[in-house]
């Protein structure tokens, strides 16, 4: 039970620290890079520390594999996709003045990154929310709560979207 405590409350402090550090980085003049690297560290330390634990009883998936697998991924994703960022083509002006093809094939590779990207995020977290919720370490209805922020996660993304399409629809046509 102690080492429970001590896992959720250490994973948790991270977690909460990844949120300040988040809404904090951009105030700052040039630390946005860094601590952006900063949060996706801490985040994987917690993450893989609910995911593992300090004990068995203490991993909020009881160290079953496809759970564990699924937090590895949550965790560590965010790390492999900014080590990859540098090697992908970029949509700047030399780009468009290498040429169409060149400018098509820089759109083309960063779409099809960003689309798995989006897929492998949510494969993950989805499967990491239900292993969660049936381990049944964490007490109900608290065993629900990464699907609750998951969904948000989801909503903040998508209704700005939505929001910003249906103005659109609502201008007048301009000729």
């Amino acid at each position: 039970m102690r080492e429970q405590r001590l896992t959720w409350t250490i994973g948790g402090i991270g977690l909460v620290l990844c949120g300040v550090i988040g809404m904090l980085q951009y105030s700052v003049v040039s630390l946005a890079q860094a601590s952006g690297l900063l949060v996706d560290v801490v985040f994987a330390g917690s993450v893989l520390l609910f995911a593992i634990g300090l004990s068995r009883a203490a991993s909020v998936v009881r160290r079953r594999r496809l759970g564990v697998g699924a937090l590895v991924v949550v965790a560590v994703w965010p790390l492999a996709m900014r080590a990859v960022e540098p090697f992908l083509p970029t949509m700047d002006a030399a780009t468009f003045e290498a040429g169409l093809d060149a400018y098509r094939a820089a759109e083309s590779a960063l779409s099809t990154v960003s689309y798995v990207n989006l897929l492998v995020s949510i494969v993950a977290s989805v499967l990491a929310c239900v292993q969660i919720a049936r381990a049944g370490v964490v007490p109900m209805p608290w065993n629900w709560a990464p699907t609750w922020a998951l969904i948000a996660s989801v909503a903040a993304g998508v209704v700005p979207a939505f929001l910003f399409a249906s103005a659109r629809a609502c201008l007048p046509y301009r000729w």
